[in-house]
């Protein structure tokens, strides 16, 4: 930084003047691509809060889906969640936290917390505890070799299928604040 500019030639009061204005808020709801569409047409796009929202229940949320490919092996989605959950993931998920915080312990490996910023990428088998804030929303791509739709399987925490076996969630370690 040289006399109050940043590299490329923006002030720091230009910076914060971005951050405080939201360029998108005049845009129209975006639209998902849930199946897998490869039409230019159908490239889904703009902030992730314009998509469709439904309830997710399970952490007292709501998720959207943003994309999702004709194969079932990509998701792409966000969520707001509260409370606690255990998960043994069935698939790979990758997720950047866009508000609030989310405590991790990793069975076998590290605790610790994630802000808004800040990711982790979380492979298949991987059992995790998980603590959310009240604000919590993230956004995440979930990856798996096996065709089939993600979603419909319950792969991910956001599908809302706590009850399916595979997903292991341990109702005593289950509530919601």
């Amino acid at each position: 930084m040289k006399d109050g500019q940043l590299e490329g030639k923006v002030t720091e009061r230009e910076l914060q003047f971005c951050w405080l204005t939201d360029p998108f808020k005049d845009m129209a709801p975006s639209v998902p691509n849930t199946t897998g569409s490869e039409s230019p047409s159908g490239v889904p796009y703009g902030p992730y809060t314009s998509f469709p929202w439904e309830p997710l229940p399970e952490y007292s949320g709501e998720k959207s889906v943003m994309f999702r490919s004709a194969d079932g092996k990509v998701v792409a989605a966000a969520a707001k969640k509260t409370g606690t959950a255990t998960l043994t993931y069935p698939c790979d998920e990758f997720f950047f936290v866009t508000d609030g915080w989310v405590k991790l312990n990793v069975h076998g490996g590290d605790h610790f917390v994630l802000t808004k910023g800040e990711f982790v990428y979380l492979k298949k088998g991987t059992t995790v505890d998980f603590t959310f804030s009240p604000c919590f929303l993230n956004v995440a791509v979930f990856m798996d070799n096996e065709p089939n739709d993600p979603i419909q399987r319950g792969w991910d925490h956001l599908a809302g299928a706590c009850s399916r076996p595979h997903l292991q969630r341990a109702p005593a370690q289950f509530s919601v604040a």
